[in-house]
């Protein structure tokens, strides 16, 4: 390799790394706007590692995570009605939202995605799921359970195949796939912790 091409692929990593850390920014104050309170960074670079180690946004980087995450805020902050709660129940939300909150609202995201992958095998995830998170974790604690409901579904899908179709295709069109695929790997992690 020539001089030349080492400072040009010395270049290109450079750049790489700037837009990642760019991406992780932008998606850092995108969702510092949504929540209205201060998140401390190791809670929400948990979250976003999350989300993208687990191509929940559809692609691996920090603008599809920050884009997951902004969603799952703005959803879930309807659902709780968090415009209608007086001073003290906001603060306490904030409180809790600083801490484990965002991944606690990203589990409620990936498990609605989940379901909506697995809607014509009629089965509620949130009946059988007892998903918790804390401000590093998101973790199963009933992961033996939800194998043995889930395992003749599971059995059925054909994870490589889906792999190459969402390397070929629209990673977005796959979030419920992803978001299947991670509960997997949660109920993994539950039995290797119990193990």
């Amino acid at each position: 390799m020539t001089n030349l091409e080492k400072e040009l692929q010395d270049a290109n990593k450079l750049i790489k790394e700037l837009r990642e850390e760019n991406d992780y920014k932008e998606a850092y104050i995108k969702i510092l706007q949504v929540a209205e309170t201060n998140i401390l960074p190791c809670e929400m670079t948990n979250a976003l590692n999350f989300i993208k180690d687990n191509r929940l946004g559809g692609y691996a980087n920090y603008f599809c995570a920050g884009e997951y995450l902004e969603e799952a805020l703005i959803n879930y902050f309807e659902e709780c009605g968090i415009d209608n709660l007086d001073f003290i129940s906001r603060d306490n939300f904030n409180a809790w939202l600083r801490c484990e909150g965002l991944l606690a609202i990203v589990g409620d995201k990936m498990l609605k995605e989940a379901n909506a992958f697995l809607d014509d095998e009629a089965i509620n995830l949130f009946d059988l799921v007892d998903l918790r998170s804390d401000s590093t974790n998101l973790y199963l604690q009933n992961g033996e359970e939800v194998e043995e409901k889930l395992k003749p579904f599971i059995k059925k899908i054909d994870f490589k195949r889906l792999d190459i179709e969402a390397e070929k295709a629209f990673g977005s069109d796959f979030e419920g796939y992803f978001a299947l695929k991670c509960l997997v790997k949660l109920i993994n992690e539950c039995k290797e912790r119990n193990a």
